[in-house]
């Protein structure tokens, strides 16, 4: 939909196991997730980290690596502390925002936001494997 600077927003449900990406998944400028890592197992934080270089690293459409936006709740300490060095290890980068910047209305210190993007521009997602 326009927006007043001529922006535009689509919406795609993710299979993150699918070996194909929705149509115009890799055109995006900002990916935004919220609550998708939960189940203590880490099967999802692995599935998720394969899935983002697709998504975020320059592509034949976007000469520019996407931005991610990311919400995520902690609930299991061993999760949570594999969060950084799996995506890290997939080619995302991922910075904290501070707890202090979050909205009044919406802060907990249970719920971390973190700004993410494409480690190296120059790299193929293809050639980041786990």
């Amino acid at each position: 939909r326009g927006g007043r600077a001529g922006g535009s927003l689509t919406e795609a449900v993710l299979d993150w196991d699918a070996g194909s990406l929705p149509r115009g998944a890799t055109d995006a400028d900002l990916i935004l997730a919220a609550d998708v890592l939960f189940q203590p197992s880490g099967e999802q934080l692995r599935a998720l980290s394969a899935l983002l270089p697709r998504l975020l690293a320059p592509s034949a459409s976007r000469p520019r690596a996407a931005r991610l936006l990311l919400a995520h709740k902690q609930r299991h300490d061993a999760l949570d502390q594999q969060l950084l060095p799996y995506f890290r290890e997939a080619g995302v980068l991922l910075q904290e925002v501070p707890l202090a910047e979050h909205h009044a209305d919406y802060c907990s210190p249970l719920i971390k936001i973190f700004s993410g993007h494409w480690a190296d521009d120059r790299a193929s997602p293809e050639l980041v494997t786990r």
